[in-house]
């Protein structure tokens, strides 16, 4: 949104007509004002006004129940802007990398299938930037700046530049809930979890500040001039060959600004650098909760093993932003469990993988899905199958987030103990547990380093291993703790097991 024509106030651009607000939560206005006085704003019978100096400001209207067809206005002096066709439902943030925002066109479910129209059902995708703003960057250069683009209602124009996962997330949901759902998309391609995280969160971890600090060392030893040089080099190349202005209006297509990846202050995949351009914009906009599917960026790295970590840094920002508390107290956070992939790239693939089933298994109010069953060919790092994963985030959400109970995802191993000749394995989320196809590898780790295959048994929803004639004692075990892993392990809802590797108590 640009300016008023008095310019006495501006809001985020995420104010539009057809925007959607969380239910059952306060109704928050975020915005700049360029005047002292009041602001009043209304929606329904709701109206508050507040005093306001020059810069930022907000407002907070009371909550109110599911509905549609309202109207927002806001009043300064004796301007009033209105805001037409608002929707009040459930609101979810899809963040991640490339196989979240990776658009319905290209998946195997659009090609086979016709797109199911709803109104109700509204997205927003956040541009994907270097910079928060086009004033950031220097003079000539504004058209680099992506704009946001939303809120529009699921169409067949419309549908097909959604993230795949949102699309099929939202369906889901709908069908149970029946109250608008409203998907704001916050993602970019490549993307590291630390990208996604300001200064202070990352500062204020253990596990995340050698990262932050090799990033501060690696700044204080660049030439920025020549660093800026080669940015605005890189976009004088870009615009030379492509149509920029399909840009300017704030369509579904954007520049590919945010992908420049050479080290230095530029690089959106350095620390913290895509939570200002991006998430910041639309962190303290109410939402039932985020929808994370990333972790392959850190599964070519060699920080898979500090993953949960960094996902505690993520959520507790979130929440902070968020201001959960009293009788709207908590934040939902459902995430994916990245796929196999048969690449020798993946140096840390299984660790980002148990990773997060550890963060799952000592956070059990928020859902992990396991996918491995959507991979059709475990050389392609982006699964075109994406409805069981939109439909199984969408379960998580119905069962720990609105109590509906439904299965969402596979057998979580939880506990691995010695008896008299072999080793049990325990699991939640077990009941029917079976084989699919191959099963899969076990694997006892012995006390001497070694490793042993070990022939599995399911028996009463749980696996037993045997540990007769062993050259060592088992200090541990594991499943398919590799990149490509081949998952034969399902339950009654057929879906299949998470890997993992996990100590054997006695």
């Amino acid at each position: 949104m640009g300016y008023n024509s008095l310019k006495y106030f501006q809001l985020g651009a995420i104010y539009t007509d057809g925007m959607i607000f969380q239910r059952e939560r306060p109704i928050y206005i975020e915005g700049e004002s360029f005047f002292e006085g009041e602001i009043t704003a209304s929606i329904g019978t709701d109206t508050i006004t507040r005093a306001v100096k020059h810069g930022a400001f907000s407002l907070k209207l009371p909550p109110r129940p599911a509905g549609q067809g309202l109207t927002l206005t806001i009043t300064a002096k004796n301007l009033t802007e209105t805001y037409k066709d608002i929707y009040i439902g459930e609101v979810w943030v899809a963040g991640g990398q490339s196989n979240m925002s990776w658009p319905l066109a290209d998946t195997g479910e659009y090609r086979h299938g016709a797109i199911k129209t709803n109104d109700c059902l509204r997205f927003y995708t956040v541009g994907r930037n270097t910079f928060a703003s086009p004033k950031a960057y220097a003079d000539g250069y504004q058209w680099a700046h992506s704009a946001d683009y939303g809120w529009v209602g699921c169409g067949t124009e419309s549908a097909p530049y959604f993230s795949a996962v949102g699309y099929h997330f939202a369906h889901t949901l709908y069908e149970m809930l029946q109250v608008p759902i409203g998907i704001i998309n916050c993602n970019a391609g490549g993307s590291s979890i630390y990208s996604w995280m300001p200064e202070e969160a990352l500062r204020q971890n253990p596990s995340s500040q050698p990262i932050w600090e090799a990033h501060d060392k690696l700044m204080k030893g660049i030439d920025h001039r020549q660093a800026s040089d080669a940015f605005y080099k890189y976009l004088d190349d870009y615009k030379s060959h492509s149509n920029t202005d399909v840009n300017v209006s704030g369509t579904q297509y954007e520049l590919p600004t945010v992908y420049y990846n050479v080290p230095g202050p530029y690089n959106f995949q350095r620390p913290a650098g895509l939570y200002q351009p991006m998430l910041d914009k639309i962190a303290r906009f109410p939402v039932r909760g985020m929808l994370w599917y990333q972790g392959e960026h850190e599964g070519i790295s060699e920080r898979g093993h500090i993953y949960a970590s960094a996902m505690e840094s993520l959520v507790n920002n979130l929440i902070k932003q968020q201001q959960v508390s009293g009788p709207y107290e908590g934040y939902c956070f459902n995430y994916v469990q990245i796929a196999p992939w048969d690449d020798p790239s993946a140096i840390c693939w299984a660790d980002v993988c148990e990773q997060q089933r550890l963060f799952f298994v000592n956070n059990p109010s928020y859902g992990m899905v396991t996918i491995s069953d959507t991979v059709s060919s475990g050389t392609n790092i982006h699964p075109i199958r994406k409805k069981k994963v939109g439909e199984r985030l969408a379960y998580a959400a119905m069962a720990l987030n609105y109590d509906i109970p439904r299965e969402f995802t596979g057998p979580i191993a939880v506990k691995a103990h010695m008896l008299v000749d072999s080793v049990c394995i325990t699991f939640t989320h077990n009941e029917r547990l079976h084989q699919v196809g191959e099963l899969g590898r076990f694997e006892l780790i012995l006390d001497d380093g070694s490793i042993q295959e070990a022939a599995a048994e399911i028996r009463d929803n749980a696996v037993y291993l045997p540990c007769k004639n062993l050259s060592s004692k088992p200090v541990s075990v594991q499943y398919e703790y590799r990149s490509n892993a081949v998952v034969g392990l399902f339950n009654r809802a057929k879906i299949p097991a998470s890997l993992f590797k996990i100590p054997i108590e006695r």
